[in-house]
Formats: C-alpha cells, sequence, structure tokens
C-alpha cells in the first residue's frame, strides 16, 4: 500500500521536473542585448525647418553631453526617408570641444515652393545611448519647406474675443506669397497657427485660407481653453473696410461642446 502512495507523487515531480527542463529549453538561445554606446548623440532640432526661397538648403542640428566634448567625433546616420531628392550627408562631424554640430542639407533645384517634404532621420546606434529615459531623440521625424512669404505691410492685431470684454491689440506683420497669391499673419497669438487668407483687392472681399491656398471655414488658433479646451475660429465673413483701412473679420468661436458665440478680428493698416 505504502508503494501505491510513492508512486504516483514519484511520478509528479518527474512531470515537473520534465515541464522546467523544457521552458529552460525554450529559452536556451537567448542571447544578452547589445551594450550601451558610449557616446549620447541625439538630435537638437525637433520642429518642422521652413527656409526662405532664397536659400538652398538648411541645417539639422545635433547634440552631444559636454562630458563627451573633449575630442572630435564623426557621426554615422541613416537617411530612412527623403520624399524628394534631398543631398544628405551621411556623417556628421563635432570638432573637439564642440557639444552641437550642424548636418547640412542641400535643397534640390526644382524643389516647389510652400510644400512640405518629409524626412526622417537616425543616429547610428553606435553613437547613440537608446537606454536612457530623455527628452532628446534619436530619431528625427520632420518636414523641410521652401517659402516664399515676404513682409507685405505692418499692422495692428485687434482681438474681439480671446482676452475677454476689452478689445486687446497688439503690433503684427501681415507677409505675402506671390506663388500662391495668399497673406498670412504669423504673429496672430503667437502660436506656431498663423492666420491665412485671400485677398481680392478690388472686390474688397477677404477669405479663409488653409497654407496651401486652398479655401477653408476653419483656423486652428493654436489657443486652449482652461475649461473646453482647443479654439477653433470658424469664418464667418471677411471684408476690406478702405475708411478704416482695416481688414475685418468675423469668428464664430468653438469648442468640442459648442461655440461661444460670433466675436471680430482685426487687421488695422498703419498709416
Amino acid at each position: 500500500m505504502k508503494i501505491n502512495r510513492i508512486l504516483p507523487s514519484t511520478l509528479v515531480c518527474l512531470s515537473m521536473a520534465s515541464l522546467f527542463v523544457g521552458c529552460y529549453d525554450e529559452y536556451d538561445d537567448y542571447e544578452v542585448g547589445d551594450a550601451a554606446s558610449q557616446y549620447n548623440v541625439t538630435f537638437a532640432t525637433a520642429s518642422d525647418i521652413v527656409a526662405a526661397k532664397s536659400d538652398n538648403g538648411c541645417t539639422v542640428t545635433l547634440q552631444r553631453p559636454s562630458s563627451e566634448a573633449a575630442s572630435a567625433l564623426t557621426v554615422e546616420l541613416d537617411v530612412l526617408i527623403s520624399e524628394i531628392a534631398f543631398d544628405i550627408p551621411k556623417t556628421v562631424t563635432f570638432a573637439a570641444g564642440d557639444t552641437l554640430a550642424d548636418l547640412v542639407i542641400t535643397f534640390p533645384a526644382d524643389m516647389e515652393l510652400n510644400v512640405p517634404y518629409s524626412i526622417e532621420l537616425e543616429i547610428d546606434d553606435d553613437y547613440t545611448n537608446p537606454y536612457l529615459a530623455q527628452e532628446s531623440i534619436s530619431k528625427l521625424y520632420t518636414t523641410i519647406s521652401k517659402e516664399d512669404f515676404d513682409t507685405y505691410a505692418a499692422v495692428t492685431f485687434v482681438d474681439g474675443f480671446w482676452y475677454g470684454e476689452e478689445e486687446c491689440e497688439w503690433n503684427a506683420t501681415v507677409e505675402y506669397s506671390p506663388a500662391l497669391d495668399i497673406y498670412r499673419v504669423k504673429d496672430a497669438y503667437y502660436t506656431s497657427n498663423p492666420l491665412y487668407f485671400a485677398w481680392d483687392k478690388e472686390a474688397g472681399t477677404v477669405s479663409l485660407v488653409a497654407s496651401d491656398g486652398t479655401a477653408t471655414k476653419k483656423w486652428v488658433t493654436g489657443l486652449v481653453d482652461d475649461d473646453y479646451g482647443a479654439l477653433t475660429a470658424v469664418y464667418v465673413s471677411g471684408e476690406y473696410v478702405a475708411a478704416s483701412k482695416s481688414i475685418e473679420f468675423l469668428f464664430s468661436w468653438t469648442v468640442s461642446d459648442g461655440s461661444f458665440g460670433k466675436y471680430p478680428v482685426s487687421l488695422v493698416f498703419a498709416e
């Protein structure tokens, strides 16, 4: 009777042993990951790149810690995406003592104006440390565009909504693009969302457009209400008023929950 009690226990132990051996065999080809690089080179450039019409290229800046800057260092790069035939060097060199280095990207001769083109660059693993928790990045996805916008006129930007019941105003600049035949105010609300518009001077009408010149009814202002979130200005009307030498917009100021109502924005040209 004792043998019968011992045998099942022995079989259970053997089965468990086989299970552990099986698990071990399944992962016995595990390999330790690559060691972190002795360098920590990352991209300092993060936002989209906008070049002037006269420019033949642009720069992307790389950075390294001051603790690694004693000697010169040449870093290898991989070009993962280049939407058009940009001339992008495969290496960039830090001079001894420098923590910043510029990668110079040359534009193709037939690059179209006012069109954003995508690029994606990656620093070779031998020159960066992916295991560090940091805001800077070793892979950069951005767009490059070449613009022909130039200064058209100085104006006073008059806000009739954002700053409360009393109108608030500040100096701004209207720019014009001959290629697109549109205007913009880059510093409308000091966000990264310019106000673009088309202006028929003969008819005196002004209409809202997107950055590529196509008609639109919505201006994503970049403003954020503390309670209701992002604000969009929906175009209601626009005109040039000769008597006041101003462009007068009327917008419906909306958030996801609805509209705050219709309020004006004016561009008053200097005398």
